[in-house]
């Protein structure tokens, strides 16, 4: 699942960075928006507003009601193609902004917000996910349906780091193997801190954390709804080293990765998912981060191979 891949004009480009000083910030990493000619735009985490959308302006008012809500109520003074005029909704996602049309906006506002995860959950399959990192680096994730359960190694990370890459990997197997409208996720966390991001009940300090929070909350919003609690372990005498060692089977299905051969060096580019990047660069640890690419030795290619498909599964491919 790949969020923001998008070609913009590039007479665009040359407005960004007019000003900086604005008092917005964005939705899904805090960052302070800046302003171009055209759109405003995150430096940080690159999502950008357009000031115009379908022919209709987008002034600060409604810029500030998709900022604190995600979304706005119905708007008028849109033109399609055919210069037709239409009324719409606007959502905010990491892809930009959409539009959502009056009768799904309509049936959305019945239900309720008090009653929509209790609609979600009564016409949905209820599929449990729980994560629990005993160690920094290491989680044992478990789904319910379809069943999984593995534990994932993703390096020198933190255990709500941790617990939150195992949510993203989470959800993103169950994405590919379920209809998401169908599925209502129940969440359950190990670690307090990772548990109050998650509901945005706390801001994570570090950035890094707060994509990984913001990529986890965008791949949640295809589902039909989901919650998520904190709910401690046992502690346990633990044996054996904190980390596995272990590709963990079958954890990334719809994995793609692309391959390329340079003078001394593969480079291999894979998807966005934070999830799939930090499992790929505590599994293979002679990869180095290069831009777009991770760049591996031509002596780690047996290692790479073996990971791809051991990490994809009985889908795996080569």
């Amino acid at each position: 699942m790949v969020f923001g891949c998008f070609f913009w004009p590039a007479a665009c480009k040359a407005s960004e960075g007019t000003r900086e000083d604005v008092s917005y910030n964005c939705r899904y990493c805090g960052n302070v928006l800046g302003e171009g000619d055209r759109y405003w735009y995150c430096g940080e985490c690159g999502i950008r507003i357009w000031k115009t959308v379908w022919g209709r302006e987008i002034d600060e008012a409604v810029l500030k009601e998709l900022l604190e809500n995600g979304r706005t109520r119905v708007l008028g003074g849109f033109q399609g193609k055919s210069g037709k005029k239409f009324s719409a909704a606007l959502v905010l996602t990491r892809r930009g902004v959409e539009l959502v049309f009056p009768e799904k906006v309509e049936e959305e506002h019945q239900k309720g917000k008090g009653s929509q995860e209790k609609v979600a959950r009564g016409r949905s399959r209820v599929t449990a996910v729980r994560v629990c990192s005993p160690s920094p680096g290491t989680v044992l994730v478990e789904i319910s349906e379809p069943p999984y359960k593995a534990a994932v190694n993703f390096g020198l990370v933190s255990r709500r780091m941790a617990e939150c890459l195992g949510a993203i990997a989470a959800v993103e197997y169950i994405a590919h193997k379920a209809q998401l409208r169908d599925v209502f996720l129940e969440i359950t966390a190990n670690d307090y801190l990772f548990a109050s991001y998650l509901l945005r009940e706390k801001k994570p300090r570090d950035r890094e954390m707060r994509l990984a929070v913001a990529y986890l909350h965008q791949a949640l919003s295809g589902f039909a709804g989901w919650r998520a609690r904190h709910e401690p372990a046992r502690r346990t005498r633990l044996a054996g080293q904190p980390t596995s060692d272990q590709f963990p089977h079958g954890i990334f299905p719809w994995l793609e990765m692309e391959i390329t051969k340079s003078d001394n060096r593969l480079l291999v580019r894979l998807p966005e998912s934070p999830a799939v990047r930090q499992q790929f660069a505590a599994s293979v640890r002679t990869a180095v981060l290069q831009g777009d690419y991770f760049a591996v030795p031509f002596s780690a290619e047996p290692v790479l191979r073996a990971w791809y498909r051991t990490v994809r599964g009985r889908e795996a491919r080569g």
